[in-house]
């Protein structure tokens, strides 16, 4: 199981022992939204930085930092088809992106 965090990082946790199994730093304010897609190969972090970061869960390295919004970074979620992921913002916008 993966959570964000005000502390402006993302954490791996191992549930049996509610152990924390790793952190991934990178943004600069608060983290607010964050999924996981559904084949579990990448995770996606919103953050009030303005930014989504992609991660790789498995080695906790970011993939890559996707700018657009204007504002914080309120949702995340993927497509049903797993092709999309969708963003929403404070700045009233939401944006359909191809990350995969």
């Amino acid at each position: 199981i993966y959570s964000c965090s005000h502390d402006t990082t993302t954490r791996k946790w191992e549930i049996a022992r509610g152990a924390c199994r790793g952190t991934m730093e990178g943004h600069t304010a608060n983290i607010l939204s964050i999924a996981l897609t559904s084949s579990g190969e990448f995770l996606f972090t919103g953050s009030q930085d303005k930014t989504i970061r992609k991660w790789d869960p498995h080695s906790g390295n970011c993939l890559a930092v996707m700018r657009g919004h204007l504002n914080e970074v309120y949702e995340i979620i993927e497509s049903s088809s797993g092709r999309w992921l969708f963003s929403s913002s404070r700045d009233g916008n939401l944006k359909k992106w191809n990350p995969f």
